[in-house]
């Protein structure tokens, strides 16, 4: 019986402790992959079209770099970084009702 009992504990707390770091490393992946992905965008994509623009029309690449700044990416990731966190968590949240 006390084996038993010590069998279902021990699962129940070592599930728990697997979702919880499935959760982290996802959610880090996830703000890894964002991050990156918004470097990229800013470096290799916006930076060049706009330099590439302000030879042509200098004030149209004026408003895309008020529009496209270095704290716009970071307001954006924080944005995604957020919104990731929400949906883990309810994701998580669900799951765990479902076990529970």
């Amino acid at each position: 019986m006390w084996a038993t009992l010590i069998g279902y504990l021990g699962f129940e707390n070592s599930a728990k402790v697997g979702m919880r770091v499935w959760a982290v490393t996802t959610l880090t992946a996830m703000v890894a992959a964002l991050w990156a992905a918004g470097q990229v965008c800013a470096n290799v994509v916006c930076g060049p079209v706009i330099q590439g623009i302000s030879q042509s029309h200098p004030n149209f690449a004026v408003g895309l770099s008020l529009a496209f700044n270095p704290v716009t990416y970071t307001l954006a990731s924080v944005y995604c970084s957020v919104w990731a966190a929400c949906a883990l968590y309810t994701y998580k949240k669900t799951i765990l009702d479902k076990l529970i």
